[in-house]
């Protein structure tokens, strides 16, 4: 069936006239490099096509009216806000997993007559790479998670301590950098060696923005009736409906990650984790926030802010064992603290692991075939990941 690609329409243009960025002000200065090294994993792949795994099936009830339609009611209603202030102590953090959008990026390509289509002129370091902007959002944000996590990290990088994935994008590989180089600043060890400005740390990798008013130029006429609406409530109603819409889509584009968080969560209060981590970070897209904050059912309808974060952290209260979800959409301000429907805040973990049970798939690859007949060989139809849609 033919497939709209929601993402490429947004092209890459960069309008308004927002003061303070490129052009504006000396570029901000880039954090420490720090050196990594790749390696494969088998694990639970981040890029989860999760606005195509099944997507065929799901689309076939919405005509382009629909979507339309529910652009429209993007566009005029209230947005839902999950956040919630206790004013109590919510007990010691002792165990966490991180996942977060990369930071700025070049657009990922050009368009016919693009006026801005001079690649080195305007996106030096090329199209899709992360921007100065990106590393800097990163470094930020990696020295908040140094400050909220360093009780249970040690002041240098150490393998029992935390466990790095990324998709196999360049921006989410050097946005993971830029965090950790926030994260792990040089330390004494390292300023006895002068040559030596980072602290090596590995980063895995599995196998295979749209910030469209951040660079001051203006945009074509000619787009003015479609952007920034209505194209940006069509991307929302692609991740609304194709992404994690349904109960079976959420199984098949949050389950698995939040099947391996709940695993590792569940083996640090057991005391099976091996490694013994304190935390665990994935460094991903929009797509795959958006996806985790919909399984959970407290997405606010806003599309995910480049460098945000969603932060599952198991708690000690007590004696007792909790989950909290937060939520950091921006690097000057602090997290959101979420509330799950049907928990509080301060979730017990045997509470959160009941509540997202519908949505922890227990076979994969058999919930993805689109036919299951017994006696009869599976027939899958899984289409291949399109970046356009996932890779933003």
């Amino acid at each position: 069936m033919g497939k709209v690609e929601l993402e490429e329409v947004n092209l890459h243009l960069r309008g308004g006239r927002v003061e303070n960025h490129l052009g504006k002000t000396t570029p901000p200065v880039p954090p420490t490099k720090i050196r990594t090294s790749i390696s494969p994993s088998s694990a639970v792949e981040l890029n989860t096509t999760s606005a195509t795994l099944k997507s065929t099936v799901a689309m076939k009830h919405f005509t382009l009216s629909t979507v339309l339609v529910v652009a429209l009611l993007l566009s005029t209603g209230p947005v839902q806000s999950f956040s919630v202030d206790t004013g109590d102590d919510l007990g010691t953090i002792i165990f966490s997993s991180v996942l977060f959008r990369h930071g700025d990026r070049a657009p990922t390509g050009t368009y016919p007559n693009d006026i801005y289509n001079d690649e080195a002129k305007y996106w030096p370091r090329g199209y899709g790479q992360l921007t100065e902007i990106g590393e800097e959002q990163h470094f930020k944000q990696g020295s908040f998670f140094r400050k909220r996590y360093n009780h249970i990290l040690h002041e240098t990088y150490n393998v029992n301590d935390t466990y790095v994935r990324t998709s196999y994008i360049d921006r989410t590989l050097a946005s993971a950098q830029s965090n950790l180089a926030g994260l792990y600043p040089p330390t004494e060890q390292n300023r006895a060696q002068p040559n030596i400005k980072f602290q090596d740390i590995p980063i895995h990798m599995v196998d295979k923005s749209n910030d469209q008013e951040l660079y001051n130029l203006t945009i074509p006429e000619w787009t003015k009736p479609y952007y920034p609406q209505p194209l940006r409530n069509l991307e929302l109603f692609e991740q609304f409906i194709t992404a994690a819409g349904t109960e079976e889509l959420k199984r098949l584009s949050t389950g698995p990650l939040l099947k391996e968080i709940i695993a590792n969560t569940q083996a640090k209060v057991n005391g099976t984790l091996s490694p013994d981590r304190g935390l665990y970070i994935y460094s991903a897209h929009d797509s795959n926030v958006v996806d985790l904050l919909q399984g959970l059912d407290v997405f606010n309808g806003i599309l995910v802010p480049y460098a945000s974060a969603v932060m599952i952290e198991l708690r000690r209260k007590a004696d007792e064992y909790f989950i909290t979800v937060s939520y950091k959409n921006s690097t000057e301000l602090d997290p959101h603290l979420l509330q799950l429907p049907g928990c509080d805040a301060l979730c017990p973990l045997d509470s959160f692991v009941e509540l997202t049970k519908p949505i922890i798939p227990e076979d994969l690859t058999t919930e993805c075939a689109e036919e299951v007949v017994a006696g009869q060989e599976y027939h899958f139809e899984i289409p291949a990941a399109d970046d356009s849609l996932l890779m933003s």
